[in-house]
């Protein structure tokens, strides 16, 4: 593939100078440019597949084209890596960059902000400090939250999902449930209201507290996780997220019991591996593609680009499959 042509490219091309070329691409006011001369440079510029750099819109406009996308120190998963890859591919067909960054401290983003200098700024699962908000809002710089779904929610959305897990095992006739998440403290921010989620749910249903492990994401974790809730008499499981609640099936099966006729596991996520499976996964579907595209039109709207959004938010809903 050739180098990307330049305004000295069709410049040379229409036999015309840089300035004309940028007056032309500008209709800058006040130029006079005949019509052949226009025609020439917007020939070459078709001819070569020029291009202005979005730098250079920013410099003439005078606003910034980037869009961050800030987020906590976490694994960046596959819901995580989906939400940003829709996010860039709507925004770019505005011409918006999207970059993304873990938020520490304070100073940190500060920094950043500095030097990115963005448009919008999306807060993703709103875990960006208070202070760093606070700060945010004396720069005059839109912040926006992601909205609902997955590892892409807030915290009474993620606690919506627990809740969801609880009424639909409980639906099922469970009466005994456990919830199984990691141990990592570096997803807590995540796992802990989905938790949350599930202990609300099961008071809400008047159902024991369940029984909690927190456990490596392993074989010998998740045979350890199975071994003790079936001792605590648990029936039915609410995993933190599908890898986890694929752990768990491998675990249960192997010590002997059946599934769903024994335990029932219910995941999150919806993740492809999630159907294929045996037993299939019963889970919950995020959507967060559908929230990532509300998110960008939502950024859009702030920035005075369109209307207000038409894509509704992801809302989440179960997947039958035979786990449960």
């Amino acid at each position: 593939m050739g180098e990307r042509a330049t305004v000295r490219d069709v410049a040379a091309a229409a036999g015309v100078s840089q300035a004309t070329v940028s007056y032309v691409l500008n209709d800058t006011p006040g130029q006079k440019i005949s019509e052949p001369t226009r025609r020439r440079v917007l020939d070459s510029v078709a001819r070569l597949g020029y291009t202005p750099s979005r730098a250079a819109r920013a410099l003439r406009s005078g606003r910034s084209r980037v869009v961050l996308i800030a987020i906590a120190s976490v694994p960046i998963g596959e819901n995580i890596a989906r939400f940003i890859e829709t996010v860039s591919d709507t925004l770019d067909e505005h011409g918006y960059a999207v970059v993304y960054r873990r938020v520490g401290d304070l100073a940190g983003f500060r920094r950043l902000v500095d030097t990115l200098d963005p448009a919008a700024v999306v807060d993703l699962s709103s875990t960006l400090p208070a202070e760093a908000r606070a700060w945010l809002s004396t720069r005059s710089v839109p912040l926006l939250s992601s909205g609902a779904g997955g590892e892409t929610a807030d915290a009474d959305d993620q606690a919506c999902l627990g809740r969801l897990q609880v009424t639909h095992l409980a639906g099922r006739g469970h009466t005994r449930l456990g919830w199984v998440g990691p141990s990592s403290d570096t997803l807590s921010i995540f796992a802990e209201p989905r938790l949350r989620g599930v202990v609300d749910g099961c008071r809400s249903a008047g159902l024991e507290p369940p029984t909690i492990i927190r456990t490596p994401l392993t074989r010998a974790g998740s045979v350890d996780a199975i071994a003790s809730l079936t001792t605590a008499g648990v029936t039915g499981i609410a995993a933190y997220n599908d890898e986890v609640a694929i752990g768990l099936l491998g675990a249960a099966l192997e010590l002997g019991h059946a599934v769903p006729g024994d335990l029932a596991i219910i995941g999150m996520d919806n993740i492809p591996l999630s159907g294929l499976v045996t037993p299939a996964l019963t889970t919950i579907d995020l959507h967060n593609d559908a929230t990532a595209r509300a998110t960008a039109q939502r950024v859009l709207a702030a920035l005075g680009v369109q209307g207000e959004p038409t894509a509704d938010r992801g809302g989440a809903t179960i997947v039958l499959r035979t786990s449960t």
